[in-house]
């Protein structure tokens, strides 16, 4: 059987290795240089807004949802 590290053939694994390694650094280099980023400015935020309370409205006791809810009644046993 043919093996490839007993002939003299390592070397070129290792030229074409050397080579691929070289084209993505080199393609690291141009898109790195030639791409300018653009700044974006940071947000700034209106702290002078004074802050709204929410009203929140509790329900009453005896209105219709709460009524409902009283007629549904749960097995004393899961089936």
């Amino acid at each position: 059987m043919y093996n490839p590290f007993s002939h003299k053939d390592i070397k070129d694994y290792l030229f074409f290795y050397a080579a691929v390694l070289a084209i993505i650094i080199l393609f690291y280099i141009l898109n790195t240089s030639f791409n300018t980023i653009e700044k974006i400015p940071k947000k700034e935020f209106d702290t002078t807004v004074t802050e709204k309370l929410m009203h929140v409205e509790k329900p009453q006791k005896n209105s219709a949802e709460t009524e409902k809810r009283d007629q549904i009644r749960l097995l004393d046993k899961a089936y």
